[in-house]
């Protein structure tokens, strides 16, 4: 709209729970890059009325910035008022507390997501609200395999006015004998950081600022406690062959891999409800040569062979349609 926009940041670093130094340098840099004015280790004292804009934030060290508008990103607050009425357990500074199976001190009333308080934790994401609304109907469904709620993964990732930024676990590398390898691509203005225990063996955390494409590979390296390649900075190094993948194949990820997180859709799931359209996921491959001999000539050349030389060929568009357009396309 034209307008002049200032970020005012208390920490030293912009998303400081997110990110560590190194990757809060570049988000500062490409977040000025876009002409936002980016203020750190700013606690403003109060608001005045301004001298030449309606406002002037009057900050602790002395210094000022003067504007017309305001806005206030404090977090989330939880909406903890029914159960205060009702006499349930409230913390501190607000939100409900429950214990590992979501109920509250009352055994008949659950709590879950940002208005629920676990371990002294309020949890403001989504994905965490759905792990404990899985806990609470499985002890209200009742049964033998009752869940837990023991926490939730805090990984995130966003896309900060055109950056992409993303967290993964212990990004800020706290854990007892931990090691980190990063890689600072000044020009490219990527900047990856990957976090692993003391043997080298599992992927603790990581942070991506500028290029968050390996978010979902290393995610389910750190989600998965899947074993690190002998050389783990090959996960957030460029690849340097035509046909190099740093990628984590599908094949890898144990059946509890979750791949969509919307539905809490595992691999597992996956596999058993689709049967045999996709069997080659674990049968072999169907023109190795061991099979060559169960195969005639039309499924040799995955075509209808004619003895003229010509053939016509079935494509296979898995899920889809064709229109004209596509068959072209694949035809050419």
């Amino acid at each position: 709209l034209g307008l002049e926009a200032h970020v005012v940041e208390f920490a030293p670093r912009l998303m400081a729970v997110q990110v560590d130094e190194g990757g809060g340098k570049l988000l500062k840099d490409k977040i000025a890059d876009l002409g936002v004015g980016v203020h750190l280790n700013k606690a403003t004292s109060r608001i005045v009325a301004g001298e030449s804009c309606t406002h002037r934030m009057e900050f602790a060290d002395g210094e000022s910035l003067e504007t017309d508008l305001v806005i206030f990103s404090a977090g989330i607050r939880p909406q903890d008022e029914l159960a205060r009425s009702s006499g349930l357990t409230i913390g501190e500074r607000g939100g409900i507390v429950i214990n590992n199976e979501c109920q509250t001190n009352d055994p008949d009333i659950y709590a879950i997501g940002e208005c629920a308080l676990w371990c002294g934790r309020i949890f403001g994401l989504v994905a965490p609200g759905y792990a404990m609304a899985k806990v609470a109907a499985s002890h209200v469904a009742g049964g033998e395999q009752c869940l837990t709620f023991d926490g939730a993964d805090m990984s995130t990732k966003l896309k900060l006015m055109g950056v992409d930024v993303a967290s993964i676990g212990d990004a800020q590398g706290v854990t007892p004998g931990a090691q980190s390898y990063t890689y600072y691509n000044q020009p490219a203005e990527v900047y990856k950081k990957i976090v692993v225990s003391a043997d080298n063996k599992l992927l603790l955390g990581a942070v991506l600022v500028g290029d968050a494409e390996d978010y979902g590979t290393l995610l389910q390296y750190m989600l998965n406690q899947i074993t690190l390649p002998e050389f783990p900075e090959a996960l957030i190094l460029p690849s340097r062959n035509d046909d190099g993948q740093t990628g984590l194949g599908v094949a890898a990820l144990p059946e509890t891999a979750q791949i969509c997180s919307c539905h809490d859709v595992s691999k597992g799931d996956v596999r058993a409800a689709i049967g045999t359209i996709l069997a080659s996921g674990w049968n072999d491959y169907v023109l190795d040569n061991q099979h060559i001999g169960l195969q005639d000539t039309n499924d040799i050349y995955l075509g209808n062979m004619q003895k003229d030389g010509t053939y016509s060929v079935v494509p296979r568009i898995a899920g889809g349609e064709i229109t004209p357009d596509k068959l072209i396309a694949k035809a050419s």
